[in-house]
């Protein structure tokens, strides 16, 4: 599954509102969001590949206890560790028609600082394809993201990545920056948002994790 969310690496260019790329404010809020951005990716990504796995074979680095909901998730940065809670009978899976919420939080190890929580609602509609809700918010040294009001549509046979989006606010060393981004399927997000009282507008490259101008 195409990693959700990015890693800005390149200086980002500003659009509308009369931004520069040498504005380091702007680049600093922009890196430091980055770095939760890549976070809250590698949650969501492990999550809902978990998720998806209940009632077959579960990922090589889950625990899950299916009596009571507990899981825990080896991760880079530590464990992600959790609960399921669902209205449905998901002991065979999670079947077309049916639900499950999955709250989780960042346990940080090996020296690693990152800390957040949140919860992701998976809906399956089909027998690929899944409807995801939700939020998450992380903490990365002075950087803080948080992303709210996840609705995003993800086809598990398709190669294409999600369609939908979310909004989020970053708290950084540069600055708030707060916005959107949204998916068409395609391997470019729109990232839509405010520097202070600066329009700023870019594409990223979800193959390469790259900003484009």
């Amino acid at each position: 599954m195409r990693r959700l969310l990015i890693a800005l690496a390149l200086p980002l260019a500003a659009c509308g509102g009369g931004g520069s790329s040498t504005d380091p404010n702007l680049l600093s809020a922009a890196q430091c969001s980055a770095t939760g951005l890549a976070d809250l990716d590698e949650v969501f990504s492990e999550v809902s590949g978990f998720l998806a796995s209940i009632g077959g074979t579960l990922p090589p680095n889950v625990s899950y206890d299916a009596g009571t909901g507990d899981f825990s998730i080896t991760a880079s940065f530590g464990t992600v560790d959790g609960n399921v809670t669902s209205a449905d009978d998901i002991s065979d899976g999670i079947d077309a028609g049916e639900s499950a919420s999955a709250t989780w939080s960042i346990n940080p190890a090996g020296g690693a600082t990152i800390t957040g929580s949140g919860v992701f609602n998976l809906a399956r509609t089909s027998a690929t394809v899944f409807g995801i809700t939700g939020n998450g918010s992380v903490v990365d040294g002075a950087c803080v993201f948080n992303a709210t009001n996840t609705d995003l549509v993800l086809d598990l046979a398709s190669a294409l990545g999600p369609v939908g989006g979310f909004d989020f606010n970053a708290t950084t060393p540069g600055g708030p920056l707060l916005g959107s981004m949204s998916f068409d399927g395609s391997a470019t997000a729109e990232v839509d948002a405010m520097f202070g009282a600066l329009g700023v507008t870019f594409t990223i490259d979800l193959d390469t994790f790259v900003p484009n101008v």
